[in-house]
Formats: structure tokens, C-alpha cells, sequence
């Protein structure tokens, strides 16, 4: 990869591709129908390498950027700071489709301690899991 881009490009978070600069697995070099000269358009890029993430829920609803296969509305194929190669922070990023969400969990009367052992913990609100994130993609992905 040329240094100059390097800086730019290259996250905590790096897709495979653009660690081994390796920009055709993507892009056509020389032209193409597609934006970007990419390759294939939405879900059909991603699917080349990641059909077996991409694969609908049964016995659930899928999210509907998944389900539309928009996988760009929330994921950076680049790379990103932000696990998952997201394009924001979790709950900034779901806010921003799911306004109706945040305006009830500002509402509700907020936990704010747990009981274990004879103490009481402070708790994050809405609840995070180890990586502070407010849940993980999969989970997203199927139940949103």
C-alpha cells in the first residue's frame, strides 16, 4: 500500500483486504458500471467473502439495512476505530435510524446499581456488554 494512504486508510479495525492492499478483491482497476469501480454492487460485494455472516434469520425478523443488503449503512468496508468496522459508535449509530428508541430509554426510569456479594455496582445505561458496546452485530442483525 503507497505510505500516503496508510494514514488515512488504515484503522484499529482494517478490512483484510486493504491490510494486504489488496484493492481488486473489491474494485475493478481500470473501469466499471459500478460506483466507485467497485466490483458488484451492496450486498453481493460482501457476500464473496462473508455469505456465511450474511445468511437471513428464520425463526426471527432481520434488520432491515441486513436484510436490504445496505451492509454500508453501518459498517465502514475500509475500516474503522469502532468494532465491527462500524461506522459509529453502537448507540449513536442506532439512534440515528431508531430515533423512537432513544427518546423512550431517555424516558424510562434508568438502573443505575446491581446487587452481588454484599455490594453494589454502578450499571452503564442502556447496558453494555465487555467491549462497551450496547450489543453485539449478530444480535443486531437478527432482532432489530
Amino acid at each position: 500500500m503507497p505510505y500516503r494512504f496508510r494514514g488515512k486508510i488504515l484503522k484499529t479495525y482494517t478490512h483484510r483486504p486493504v491490510l494486504d492492499a489488496n484493492c481488486d478483491s473489491c474494485h475493478q482497476s481500470h473501469g466499471s458500471n459500478q460506483e466507485k469501480l467497485l466490483k458488484s454492487a451492496g450486498a453481493k460485494m460482501c457476500a464473496q467473502c462473508h455469505g456465511d455472516l450474511m445468511k437471513a434469520e428464520t425463526s426471527g425478523s432481520n434488520h432491515n439495512p441486513f436484510a436490504e443488503g445496505e451492509c454500508l449503512t453501518c459498517h465502514n468496508a475500509h475500516g474503522s476505530n469502532i468494532a465491527g468496522m462500524l461506522t459509529g459508535k453502537q448507540v449513536t449509530l442506532c439512534f440515528s435510524c431508531h430515533d423512537d428508541l432513544s427518546k423512550a430509554l431517555k424516558a424510562a426510569k434508568k438502573p443505575t446499581f446491581a446487587f452481588g456479594r454484599r455490594r453494589m455496582y454502578k450499571m452503564p445505561w442502556p447496558p453494555q456488554d465487555k467491549a462497551g458496546q450496547t450489543s453485539s452485530c449478530e444480535r443486531v442483525r437478527i432482532s432489530a
